[in-house]
């Protein structure tokens, strides 16, 4: 059977599949965890489940992959490492990367998931943001199957703003359904600042319309000190400066003398 690429690795046979997308921001980055449970039933068996997934399935929608049969790896791809789970009349399979912050926009689930998108660390008002457009899921149009999403975004960092539909402890929790319209929103304070980093989107996107992101450089923000002073009290620098000049030629004058 031909291997279909999707959001989360599904395929339209499959019935009652849901999956949990579980992200946990840290400050080397975001580390992503998809677990999907799928079950066999009256027109799918067991094994037409489990080789409906993906083995190698790559971490990147920038990655250009042709379906292969078999599944394969190929040189240079970097995919998501595949767990699975033997749950009788079924299987469970994690799907899980470590993504850059800056690399996180054009991962699968991400990229394919909203019609646009916003990642960005903030070192001005120090923090992070993630955020989607309000449309929904985009995957449920086209896999009537999928009957549930959750996200899940954890991090050690506070939480300064979000549109979470519940939460529980440090665990901001998102259920998509078919149909729902709504989307991501979520800040957190940085308070090491992070670095410089933006999410540009890749040629030809466009999910980067009416999104600025800047980047700040911290060393060429912050002003010489000494510089602000001369810039704001320029008079003052100047009387000061001939007052010098005048004490040393007078000290030279006198060493002058002295030796003659």
């Amino acid at each position: 059977m031909k291997k279909i690429l999707m959001l989360l690795f599904m395929v339209v046979l499959l019935s009652g599949c849901s999956a949990n997308v579980n992200i946990y921001v840290t400050p080397g980055g975001i580390e992503e965890n998809i677990a999907i449970t799928a079950y066999s039933d009256s027109t799918t068996s067991k094994q037409q489940v489990y080789s409906s997934y993906r083995k190698y399935m790559p971490a990147f929608v920038t990655t250009p992959l042709s379906d292969t049969e078999p599944d394969v790896q190929q040189s240079g791809v970097k995919y998501y490492n595949r767990i699975e789970k033997d749950l009788g009349s079924g299987y469970m399979f994690n799907y899980n990367y470590k993504f850059k912050l800056e690399e996180y926009k054009n991962s699968q689930t991400v990229a394919l998931g909203f019609d646009s998108k916003t990642i960005q660390r903030d070192t001005v008002d120090k923090n992070i943001m993630i955020s989607t457009d309000s449309s929904g899921l985009n995957f449920f149009e086209l896999y009537p199957s999928l009957e549930t999403v959750t996200v899940n975004i954890n991090s050690s960092y506070k939480v300064k703003e979000s549109n979470a539909d519940f939460v529980n402890g440090t665990t901001y929790s998102w259920v998509f359904r078919p149909g729902t319209k709504k989307g991501i929103y979520i800040v957190f304070d940085d308070p090491n600042g992070g670095s410089s980093t933006t999410t540009p989107g890749e040629p030809g996107n466009s999910d980067d319309k009416g999104v600025k992101v800047e980047r700040v450089n911290e060393e060429e923000k912050e002003e010489n000190p000494i510089i602000a002073f001369i810039n704001e009290y320029p008079i003052l620098v100047g009387l000061v400066a001939i007052l010098v000049f005048i004490v040393l030629l007078l000290m030279i004058s006198k060493v002058t003398v002295i030796k003659n």
